[in-house]
């Protein structure tokens, strides 16, 4: 409940936000329906956070297996750039929800290069600019998203396809397979 005793996550998908340990750390909610009584919250808004939380980076297991992560604003939008084939993205929570602590966690982790792909409007702007910044020693590059849009819009109006055409230049393409693989007999299994 909030404080004035009304329930904080109504009309939310709420998402369980994982460490890398998996262990939740916090919850993400995206508002899905709009008010409908007196009792619920007249504020236009879209993300629903706990208050004082842990930022948390939603899909933080990916950091144990990819060394170069996309970052996106909302778990909403995460979810859409995996829809489009793209698995190595974290949600970073709102604009300001990328703190030191998490720099120190990617450079644990391993990670290499960072691809921004924050909101089309001022404040994913101003986000990009300040986190490129903060990320200088990591291989940073960002993609921008027309005027308006966040990367779940435009996978609505574009289309998978179009949404990973984007990512296409920061991402790079999976090895070649040379044939068919072939097992090998090893003393005490195979190798492939």
């Amino acid at each position: 409940l909030d404080e004035r005793g009304r329930e904080r996550f109504a009309g939310c998908v709420v998402f369980p936000v994982f460490d890398e340990s998996g262990r939740i750390v916090t919850l993400y909610g995206r508002v899905v329906a709009a008010a409908t009584s007196a009792s619920a919250l007249a504020e236009d808004r879209r993300h629903v956070y706990l208050p004082n939380r842990p930022q948390g980076l939603w899909n933080a297991a990916i950091l144990k297996s990819s060394p170069h992560i996309v970052f996106v604003e909302s778990v909403i939008d995460a979810l859409s750039v995996i829809t489009s084939g793209v698995g190595n993205v974290l949600s970073i929570q709102g604009t300001n929800g990328f703190g030191d602590d998490d720099i120190a966690l990617l450079k644990a982790h391993g990670i290499q290069r960072v691809t921004l792909l924050l909101d089309g409007d001022a404040a994913g702007r101003t986000a990009t600019e300040r986190l490129k910044e903060k990320l200088s020693s990591f291989s940073c590059e960002a993609v921008a998203l027309p005027e308006g849009e966040d990367p779940n819009s435009y996978l609505v109006k574009h289309g998978a396809e179009k949404l990973a055409a984007l990512l296409a230049p920061t991402t790079p393409e999976p090895p070649k397979s040379s044939g068919p693989a072939t097992a090998t007999a090893t003393p005490g299994g195979f190798a492939l």
